[in-house]
């Protein structure tokens, strides 16, 4: 009982959470004819897969949260690195007033900022550009990524800055090739986080993209809802193709995503 009943929790645990996912799989491969009959899986066809991406513009949302989320993961990474080694290397005033400032940004709702942030992206010509996603994403995923490289960089000891200086390295040229390779597998976690996020957000590119050019693939999917009726096999066939790159990002990254953020647990 010891061991089968956790077993059989985490088996329970795993069916609930692959249960819907198989549900959508199974329903997007289904004929719609048999959809409009409530006969899910009666029938193998690829008609949906083929509308949605050679009949519609979802590709092209596809490579719209592609580029935004990877531009994010980048800036954040580069301004979260800088900013975590300020923060670790350097005596800096009011560090813990700082820190919580920047723990306090997540817990505001974005939904309460986005007038602002559609006046500000309309009034800056920003609507239906790159810019307009990636400049909100990147000060949404700031404090993660702040946060949590501080806690790396704190567990590296201040030796190693000190022989690089001996050296004649210069701060930046320390963190670049002295810190930067230690932390390379914190940061590939955070930046896969950060990926992970970009690339599900919904209600900031509802807002800022009025254009169906401009729409990243959340909102694409949403858009599918037809004027009499749901087409339930092109939708499922949209998010099978959304969950593609994150089931894969999940699956080849997640021995370096658990050892990054597991760094430091056992010091």
């Amino acid at each position: 009982m010891k061991r089968g009943f956790p077993i059989a929790v985490a088996w329970l645990a795993a069916v609930f959470a692959v249960a819907p996912i198989l549900w959508v799989l199974i329903t997007s491969v289904t004929p719609a004819e048999k959809l409009v009959q409530g006969r899910v899986g009666a029938g193998f066809s690829l008609a949906s897969y083929i509308r949605v991406l050679s009949h519609t513009e979802f590709p092209l949302c596809i490579i719209n949260s592609a580029l935004v989320a990877l531009l994010t993961t980048l800036f954040t990474l580069g301004l979260g690195l800088i900013a975590a080694y300020a923060l670790t290397r350097f005596r800096v005033v009011a560090k813990p007033l700082i820190l919580a400032l920047l723990l306090a940004i997540p817990l505001f709702p974005q939904i309460s900022i986005l007038i602002y942030l559609y006046l500000a992206a309309s009034r800056l010509g920003l609507i239906n550009t790159y810019a307009a996603l990636i400049v909100p994403y990147t000060a949404l995923a700031l404090p993660l990524a702040i946060w949590y490289l501080v806690a790396v960089l704190d567990d590296i000891p201040r030796d190693l800055d000190n022989a690089a200086r001996l050296d004649g390295c210069a701060p930046l040229r320390t963190l670049t090739s002295v810190l930067m390779p230690l932390v390379l597998p914190s940061m590939v976690a955070v930046g896969l986080l950060v990926f992970l996020l970009s690339w599900n957000e919904f209600i900031i590119a509802l807002v800022l993209t009025t254009d169906a050019k401009a729409r990243t693939a959340p909102v694409g999917l949403a858009m599918f809802q037809g004027t009499h009726y749901i087409p339930w096999a092109d939708i499922t066939a949209a998010a099978v193709v959304v969950l593609l790159p994150v089931v894969l990002l999940a699956f080849f990254g997640q021995r370096m995503l658990v050892a990054g953020l597991t760094r430091g647990a056992l010091k």
